[in-house]
């Protein structure tokens, strides 16, 4: 098997805090394996692409999480 030249990884990470003490913690991470050398600016697009959709996971999940615990609230205490 072949062995890459390199690679790149990418996180994003946010905390959410909607009630007092009950913080929430989301992380995406993502690879790339590259089998041949890249210019640098090939380099940089991959490695923005790879931000991004950690970053685009990690909003998605933030925005279901938020929506769920505002719908707990308002079925124990009204309106959020």
């Amino acid at each position: 098997m072949e062995q890459p030249y390199f690679k790149i990884s990418r996180g994003f990470s946010r905390k959410v805090q909607l009630k007092q003490y009950e913080p929430a913690d989301f992380f995406c991470g993502a690879e790339q394996y590259f089998y041949e050398k890249l210019d640098p600016e090939e380099i940089k697009k991959h490695s923005n692409d790879l931000w991004l959709f950690c970053k685009t996971e990690v909003e998605m999940s933030v925005k279901e999480y938020t929506e769920s615990i505002k719908k707990q609230v308002e079925g124990e205490d009204g309106p959020f």
